[in-house]
C-alpha cells in the first residue's frame, strides 16, 4: 500500500510529465508548421461518381504519376485545416495524402 505522501509525489510527477509532453508537442508543432499546397490533378471520373487521381502537377510544373491509391475516405486535414476526401496515394514509392476539398486539390507541405 502506498503512503499518501507517495501518492502526492506520483501525482506531481504525472502532472510534470503531462506538462513536458504538452511543451514537446508545442515545440514539434512550431517546427513542423504545415500549409496547403494546391495542385493541378489529372483524374479519372467513372460513371458511379468515383474520382481516381492519375497524376499530380507540382508547383514547379513537374508531373508525378500516382502509382497506387491505397485508401479513399472522408477526412479532415488535421495539419493545415480543411475537410473533404483524403486519398492516400503512393507516388514515387512514398505515401502521400492528397486532399480534394470542394473540387480543389492540395497536399500538406511543411512551411519553410
Amino acid at each position: 500500500m502506498l503512503h499518501p505522501h507517495h501518492i502526492k509525489c506520483l501525482d506531481f510527477n504525472i502532472i510534470r510529465l503531462i506538462h513536458e509532453c504538452e511543451i514537446n508537442d508545442l515545440n514539434k508543432a512550431e517546427v513542423t508548421a504545415m500549409h496547403k499546397t494546391f495542385l493541378t490533378i489529372t483524374a479519372k471520373h467513372d460513371p458511379s461518381g468515383i474520382i481516381r487521381p492519375l497524376s499530380i502537377t507540382w508547383t514547379d510544373g513537374h508531373i508525378y504519376n500516382v502509382d497506387r491509391i491505397l485508401d479513399i475516405r472522408q477526412a479532415a486535414s488535421l495539419k493545415c485545416g480543411g475537410q473533404g476526401v483524403r486519398y492516400t496515394c503512393q507516388i514515387c514509392g512514398k505515401k502521400v495524402y492528397l486532399f480534394c476539398d470542394e473540387g480543389k486539390w492540395f497536399v500538406e507541405k511543411q512551411c519553410p
